[in-house]
């Protein structure tokens, strides 16, 4: 027997009956929270831009250290909260028509992020994230992957290894970009690990893959504009310290804490309510994190096709009617969550 599909067939049952517990009623009512909502997702991107304009503009007018710094962590949320989008229209929950997911979100929360190493090619990380939920917690997970080559997977974190390594995520930010191989998937679902440097996805063709080439065609195309632009307004300082600022130094702590929390990657179980955490945020998270209920990680694997905002409402269902009980902590009930879970398995 192949253990791996094995695990993988048992984790894909578990989800199916713990859907088949919800009253017929409950069902119809998720199955509403399915659809996509046109006008929500262009209201949700307006106000991102909104908020890091307004930001932009406090700061730079009230000439203040202080300010700026605020400025540019509040900037790096609203940059995360680009990226929940973008991770929305992977699972095409955006918008009814699927290319207009691809296209909003490669334009709005890609391009914009000018070659990031999270966030270079909407395509790239489409494919990935669909593996990621297709083998949970498997080898052929490149998420669990790559967590068991860092280690996190022999033990649970402390909350100081957490804080090193959410640290760490800025310096492999750079080096991602400057100096490591990064891996490519092809159209079919191949793995070419370490495939080029990371700019060099932008000046070599994707003989093969017709859609990474029309993405990448078009990347020039709208970086080259973009530095017009940004040169003929004198734009230049506005731009490098309040949008290039934090989302290399801020906005990769962010990523590389939810990377690390979301998951208990130490489990060595494939089913979903055992290996994955849920969140509710405070008021403070939501200004200093992201406004979108990212936190919702369970739900979201049990129903990975429902948008972000419907996340809460899933989480009521699934407490009321399933034998899922997830805790509605916020971060420093997750703190305190995992200094408990590591006290514990030292004590065993």
């Amino acid at each position: 027997m192949n253990i791996k599909n094995s695990t993988f067939d048992q984790s894909v049952s578990k989800k199916i009956s713990l859907r088949n517990e919800l009253p017929s009623d409950v069902k119809r009512q998720i199955l509403d929270l399915y659809k996509p909502n046109g006008i929500r997702s262009a209201f949700l991107y307006l106000l991102i831009f909104s908020l890091i304009v307004t930001y932009i503009s406090v700061a730079v007018h009230a000439d203040s250290v202080w300010i700026t710094l605020l400025a540019i962590i509040l900037i790096a949320s609203q940059q995360h909260a680009l990226y929940i989008l973008n991770h929305d229209a992977s699972h095409f929950s955006l918008f009814k028509d699927k290319s207009k997911n691809i296209y909003t979100a490669t334009i709005l929360s890609n391009y914009v992020m000018f070659h990031h190493p999270e966030a270079w090619s909407f395509t790239q990380w489409r494919r990935i994230h669909m593996l990621h939920h297709k083998h949970l917690f498997t080898q052929d997970d490149p998420n669990y992957v790559g967590r068991e080559m860092r280690g996190d997977t022999a033990s649970s974190p402390s909350l100081v290894k957490i804080t090193l390594k959410t640290l760490e995520g800025v310096k492999d930010c750079f080096l991602d970009l400057f100096f490591n191989k990064i891996s490519y998937i092809n159209s079919k679902g191949k793995i070419y690990k370490n495939h080029r440097k990371h700019f060099g996805h932008l000046f070599y063709s994707f003989e093969d893959d017709h859609e990474m080439e029309n993405e990448r065609k078009l990347s020039l195309i709208f970086y080259i504009l973009s530095f017009s632009i940004i040169t003929y307004l004198s734009l230049w300082e506005v731009f490098l310290v309040y949008w290039i600022l934090p989302m290399y130094t801020i906005y990769p702590l962010i990523l590389r804490f939810h990377d690390i929390t979301e998951h208990y990657w130490e489990e060595k179980s494939t089913q979903v309510e055992t290996n994955t955490r849920s969140r509710k945020d405070g008021l403070l998270t939501k200004l200093f994190i992201s406004p979108l209920p990212r936190g919702y990680h369970c739900e979201h694997h049990i129903f990975p096709n429902i948008p972000v905002t419907n996340l809460p409402l899933v989480n009521r269902y699934m407490k009321e009617h399933t034998s899922i009980h997830t805790e509605e902590q916020g971060i420093w009930g997750l703190m305190k969550e995992i200094n408990t879970r590591k006290k514990n398995e030292i004590t065993m």
